[in-house]
This record gives structure tokens, sequence and C-alpha cells, in this order.
């Protein structure tokens, strides 16, 4: 109701029925892009999920090599390996990881220009509950991959 008024005082020149199919169009196109950017969030998480699910495993070279390039080309394999089983080692298995925070930046300082997601989840560790994980994600040309984790 609110597009259509707005739409009839902008555009006096239509009648109510060319108002109204341009209201249909609008909000056809305003669905499509929710479907969309839902969609594109979804598969953002599921990258994050595979992602975890190969640390969770202890497969922590592998993580390293399913980074993003930048985050490759901030910390050496070796390095990675080190801070990672430092971080996660002590905490034991995973027992539940729930998403609790999702936020898109754009352009972060010292880092290559483009969309970031930032995920937080509260993990339950066999030796730690309430673990708070962040994950960062870049949009690197239509692939989103991890440049940061980080575990509180």
């Amino acid at each position: 109701m609110l597009f259509a008024s707005l739409w009839r005082r902008m555009s006096p020149s239509f009648g109510a029925d060319e108002g109204n199919n341009m209201l249909r169009i609008l909000t056809l196109l305003l669905s499509c892009w929710a479907a969309s950017v839902a969609a594109s969030s979804n598969r953002v998480e599921q990258v994050a999920d595979a992602w975890l699910t190969i640390v969770d495993s202890g497969e922590y070279a592998v993580s390293w090599r399913k980074s993003d390039e930048f985050f490759q080309s901030q910390i050496s394999e070796e390095e990675w390996l080190a801070a990672v089983e430092k971080a996660r080692n002590p905490l034991g298995e995973k027992v539940s990881r729930e998403l609790v925070d999702k936020q898109v930046h754009a352009d972060l300082p010292s880092a290559p220009s483009g969309d970031y997601l930032f995920i937080t989840y509260r993990t339950d560790f066999e030796t730690k509950l309430a673990t708070k994980e962040t994950l960062i994600l870049r949009d690197n040309r239509g692939h989103w991959g991890v440049v940061g984790y980080f575990v509180e």
C-alpha cells in the first residue's frame, strides 16, 4: 500500500492499472533480490560449515589448503598448524555448535577490497562450554573462502 501511494504521487501520468503493474514488478524484483541474498547466505554458511568440519576432524593442514589465498599469504602452513593446534587441541572434541551472528563488512583495513562475512558461533567443546568461535570469509570473485578463524 505504501509503495502504491508513493508510486502514484511520483508518477501522476500513470493510470491506476499502470501504477499497480509497476508495483507488482517492483515487488517481484524485490522478492527475487531477497531470495538471491538468502541463497548466497546459505552457500556461504555451507562453505563455513565444511571448513569447520575439516578443523573439527583435526585435519589442520587440509584446512589451510582449503582457505582463501589471502589467508595463505598471511600465515604459512607451518605457522597455521602450530597456532590452530595450540588453540583447538586443549578444547577436545566439538560437542555442539550454534550460529549466533552474521555481519557483512566491506573493505577491511590491510586486506584486499571486497565483501567479508563475519560468522560467530557458540560452540561447546569437551573441556570448554560456550566458546566463541569467529570465522571470517571473503568473497573472492564469487568464491567464498576463509580468511580468519578465532577461538575465544
